[in-house]
């Protein structure tokens, strides 16, 4: 029995980061396994439009592939939670 969900998920935590983004992004793409999924948050960064930016570029590349999350506030390091539907920690 096949699932829709795929097998893992690449968790990325984007506070700040918008400048690192895209190489990190091309080396998780570049891979030739493809049964996964990428999951970006982002935690209420001064560089959110950045970030987004560079999101929202990805996913026309790679439909489907990404989720994407905006926190409404800065939520910290030491907050995360476990999503049943993603398979890892993540603080969105």
């Amino acid at each position: 029995m096949t699932s829709s969900r795929p097998l893992f998920s690449i968790c990325i935590p984007a506070y700040n980061r918008a400048h690192r983004l895209p190489a990190l992004l091309e080396s998780v793409f570049d891979q030739s396994y493809g049964d996964y999924e990428v999951v970006i948050c982002e935690d209420k960064s001064p560089e959110r439009e950045m970030i987004s930016n560079v999101v929202v570029a990805y996913e026309a590349r790679q439909p489907g592939r990404i989720r994407y999350f905006e926190n409404q506030e800065n939520l910290g390091y030491n907050t995360k939670s476990m999503d049943p539907d993603v398979n890892c920690l993540w603080r969105c």
